[in-house]
């Protein structure tokens, strides 16, 4: 079993988190119970996204874990591409530099290995075949 942490853009984080975790201490000052639990429960499931969304390669699966919203196995001889994004759509990545990963004829996952050159070697051991852009082999 091989576990991938995702890339975090600390940036990205702290503006996230920050931009709920200020709301909820003004709560806490005005006394406004209601809202500070709304911010509060709002700002540890954020924390728990990005202090556990990570990549696992067991055997034939990769699996692809954010927080407790997404748990998704993808065969990895169902994999056929790997190619570098910069897509801002929603995905188990806490990084603008990510992956994405094509799987049967119509499916994807953006996702964002902090290692991505050994994560990708990794993939190409269990599957040869998959296509993988070379630009992200030449550039870490």
């Amino acid at each position: 079993m091989n576990k991938y942490n995702s890339k975090i853009n600390y940036p990205l984080a702290i503006f996230t988190i920050g931009s709920m975790l200020i709301p909820t201490v003004l709560f806490a000052f005005t006394a406004k119970w209601f809202m500070l639990l709304l911010f509060g429960l709002l700002t540890a499931f954020v924390v728990h996204v990005f202090s556990n969304t990570f990549y696992v390669i067991d055997g034939n699966m990769l699996q692809v874990k954010s927080g407790i919203l997404v748990n998704i196995k993808i065969p990895i001889d169902a994999i056929s591409k790997v190619k570098k994004t910069n897509s801002l759509l929603s995905s188990p990545a806490l990084s603008f530099d990510r992956l994405d990963i094509r799987y049967t004829k119509y499916s994807n996952v953006l996702i964002s290995p902090k290692n991505k050159i050994e994560f990708i070697e990794k993939l190409l051991e269990l599957n040869p075949s998959i296509d993988v852009d070379q630009k992200i082999m030449s550039v870490q």
